[in-house]
């Protein structure tokens, strides 16, 4: 109850209101009726390729080009940011899972990857798949958490058919109480 009393006061000072006075004339008393919005999008994470452009549901792929040799490793990094506006302190768990670059007849690439948190007291890694932040009171612009960078290899022995490979990576952010 505390909190919603304390947004209705927020919404009072904080964002335009509008007044409709009506009195009674053998009471004298105003009714006074307050309306405002709050944005519930108070974090956003921020997904970019290594050329700065964004990973989105209308653009999610990267693109590897794997080259003629027999053996090669290739790799691309995932850059992460958040931006967010909010009350108190919050936790967040970001985390990763890496399915394997599949072609046709059922071959399989091996596939890896690495995070890497940015140079910041406030996100850490924890058992190699999952970025641990502690996301700031007040206003925060395109913070970096850090790198997810995916490792594609092939050895020798291996025997690959030209064609196309595709794979996935998918990431679950979890909110701490």
């Amino acid at each position: 109850m505390k909190k919603e009393l304390l947004i209705i006061f927020l919404i009072a000072l904080l964002f335009p209101f509008s007044v409709t006075a009506a009195q009674e004339p053998s009471k004298g008393q105003a009714v006074v009726k307050m309306t405002g919005y709050i944005d519930p999008d108070d974090l956003t994470i921020i997904v970019t390729d290594e050329q700065g452009n964004s990973l989105s549901t209308d653009n999610p792929s990267l693109r590897f080009d794997f080259p003629a040799e027999e053996s090669w490793v290739v790799s691309q990094s995932v850059l992460f940011s958040y931006s967010s506006n909010m009350m108190n302190t919050r936790r967040g768990r970001l985390s990763f899972q890496l399915d394997t670059m599949s072609g046709g007849d059922a071959l399989q690439l091996a596939v890896s990857f690495e995070l890497a948190s940015a140079d910041c007291h406030n996100v850490r890694i924890e058992n190699g798949d999952t970025f641990v932040m502690t996301f700031l009171p007040g206003q925060q612009r395109e913070r970096a958490i850090g790198s997810l960078t995916i490792r594609i290899s092939k050895q020798a022995e291996d025997i690959f058919s030209a064609g196309t490979y595709s794979g996935a990576f998918s990431l679950i952010y979890i909110e701490e109480g």
